[in-house]
């Protein structure tokens, strides 16, 4: 009677754990090496591609293995698990972005303005071979976004164009966007041209943000679209609101103050015993508080002076 230890191992089980494990460190090595050595994009998608249909072909081999194991009793069930569960770890990352796939509609390119949209002018010329078109989509696309995303629209400031620019570019800076060019308009206003990277795959995805003059003030329209791929999963309508609120953050921020206000700020530090510059006043001496050292020292010494006049 043969002894189960003495059993041969399932090849299919053997195969399925080691395509599994080739397969999560293509991942691994694939965005280390697109994240932090500039992997071109069409490459790192291409592997990505080939690292989950490999998940897949793992997922049945190891599928087929469990089977074989159970029936014939050949060694070989726990490489199959464990391939099992390698490859469905994989294949949970790309599983969970269906829900958004097919909620959403298929855009890589969205507008405040879907008229005349602000143009990438820069960035058109920075944008690699293979990567999406710059240019406008068209009408067709522009509907779709008008349908999905209804509240991406533009922002009226009452603010002169140049500030309006000004609290543009500040609210780049915070969303840490690298800022590629900003180019300003004679009559107010101007383009700023920035790249934002995803946090964890650096995927670079272009954003242009048009100012100006209005009769409100000034008009602020973003522009975000992404270098490729064919469905940005709602990034850009993601982006193009949270740079108009922050805008909007830093608009409230940042309000001039008014007449009135310097005028009630300026009695508040008079009831405080405070001067105009800020510094603390005894109240009845119409001098500050704080001298300088020098002054105290020399008072000190004239008083000696009076205290012993033998000296």
């Amino acid at each position: 009677m043969q002894r189960i230890d003495e059993q041969p191992q399932s090849r299919a089980s053997t195969w399925a754990l080691r395509l599994a494990v080739f397969c999560a460190a293509l991942v691994v090595v694939t965005v280390a090496f697109h994240r932090l050595f500039t992997m071109p994009t069409p490459v790192a998608l291409n592997l990505f591609a080939l690292a989950f249909a490999g998940a897949g072909l793992a997922l049945l081999l190891a599928c087929v293995a469990l089977y074989v194991t159970w029936g014939t009793g050949v060694r070989g069930g726990a490489a199959a698990i464990a391939a099992i569960a390698v490859s469905c770890g994989l294949l949970a990352w790309p599983a969970f972005f269906l829900p958004a796939v097919l909620s959403l509609p298929r855009l890589v390119d969205v507008s405040t303005d879907i008229v005349n949209p602000p143009p990438f002018t820069r960035l058109a010329v920075l944008r690699p071979k293979g990567a999406n078109s710059p240019v406008w989509p068209g009408r067709k696309l522009a509907e779709r976004q008008q349908a999905a995303y209804p509240d991406i629209s533009p922002l009226y400031l009452a603010r002169r164009p140049d500030d309006g620019l000004e609290l543009a570019l500040e609210a780049l800076r915070r969303q840490k966007m690298t800022i590629v060019s900003e180019t300003r308009d004679p009559a107010g206003g101007g383009l700023i041209e920035a790249v934002e990277r995803t946090l964890v795959l650096g995927f670079a995805d272009d954003l242009a943000v048009r100012v100006s003059p209005d009769a409100i003030g000034s008009r602020i329209d973003v522009r975000s679209a992404s270098r490729y791929g064919r469905h940005d999963l709602g990034r850009n309508a993601e982006r193009a609101r949270r740079v108009l609120q922050q805008i909007v953050a830093r608009a409230q921020a940042t309000v001039p103050v008014t007449p009135g206000e310097r005028v009630a700020r300026a009695r508040s530090n008079i009831a405080k015993g405070r001067g105009k510059d800020g510094k603390t006043q005894q109240v009845g001496s119409g001098r500050p508080a704080s001298t300088s050292r020098a002054e105290r020292s020399q008072t000190r010494r004239d008083r000696q002076r009076r205290q012993d006049p033998d000296e």
